[in-house]
C-alpha cells in the first residue's frame, strides 16, 4: 500500500471525529449493558435498554459496533424436539391452546424441563413460570429425570450447577432479565407495574 509520510502522520494525530468519540462512549456503555446481560441480549433488547437511558440509537448501529467492540450474544440452540407422541398412552390435553398471552397473574403457568452437564454426570432443571410475566416461581433439581443459563457452563459438580442456577433464577432472570413479552421488563418490574396500573 503506498501512502505519503504526510498522509500517515496527519491521519495518525488528526483529532477524532465527533462521530469517532460517541461511538467510543456507545462502546463504553454497551459493553456494561451487555455484561449486565450476561452476554444474551442482542441489538433489540440493547436498543431498548439505551432508549431507557435516553439514548437513541439504531440495532444496525448497535450492531456495527458489537463487532467493533468484540461481542457476540449467545445464541440458543436450535430447538429439538424430544417428545414422542406416536404411541398408544393418554396424551394430556392442550389447556392453553397456544394463547401465551394472559392478563392476570397466578392463573396460568407452564413448565419446563432442561438437562445441564455437569462432569460427574447429568443434571435436571425443572421450572415452573407464570405465563402473566414469564417469572419463574418454582424450580427443582435433581440427578434423575423426574421433574437458559445451562447451555453455557459446564458445571463440576452438583452444588456449583445448584448454586449458579439459584443465582441465574433468582437474581437475574427474576429481576434483571427483560422480556419482550413484558413490555422489555423484567419478571419482577413488570408485576409491580401491572399491581401499581391496577
Amino acid at each position: 500500500m503506498s501512502v505519503s509520510r504526510s498522509c500517515y502522520y496527519h491521519w495518525h494525530i488528526a483529532p477524532k471525529t465527533k462521530q469517532e468519540e460517541e461511538n467510543e462512549q456507545l462502546i463504553e456503555k454497551l459493553k456494561i449493558l451487555f455484561e449486565k446481560g450476561r452476554g444474551t441480549y442482542g441489538t433489540r433488547r440493547l436498543k431498548n435498554r439505551f432508549a431507557e437511558q435516553n439514548i437513541i440509537v439504531s440495532r444496525r448501529r448497535i450492531s456495527r459496533l458489537m463487532v467493533q467492540a468484540g461481542l457476540w450474544c449467545e445464541t440458543k440452540k436450535k430447538f429439538k424436539v424430544t417428545t414422542d407422541s406416536k404411541h398408544n398412552k393418554a396424551i394430556a390435553s392442550n389447556l392453553l391452546e397456544r394463547q401465551f398471552t394472559v392478563s392476570e397473574p397466578d392463573r396460568y403457568y407452564v413448565g419446563d424441563i432442561t438437562d445441564i452437564h455437569r462432569q460427574e454426570g447429568w443434571l435436571y432443571l425443572a421450572v415452573v413460570i407464570d405465563l402473566f410475566s414469564r417469572k419463574i416461581v418454582d424450580w427443582s433439581m435433581d440427578n434423575r429425570m423426574k421433574a437458559e443459563l445451562v447451555h453455557q457452563y459446564q458445571f463440576k459438580n452438583r452444588n456449583e450447577a445448584k448454586q449458579a442456577i439459584f443465582e441465574y433464577i433468582e437474581v437475574f432472570y427474576n429481576r434483571e432479565r427483560i422480556h419482550s413479552a413484558n413490555d422489555y421488563l423484567s419478571p419482577v418490574e413488570y408485576e409491580n407495574q401491572q399491581k401499581a396500573v391496577s
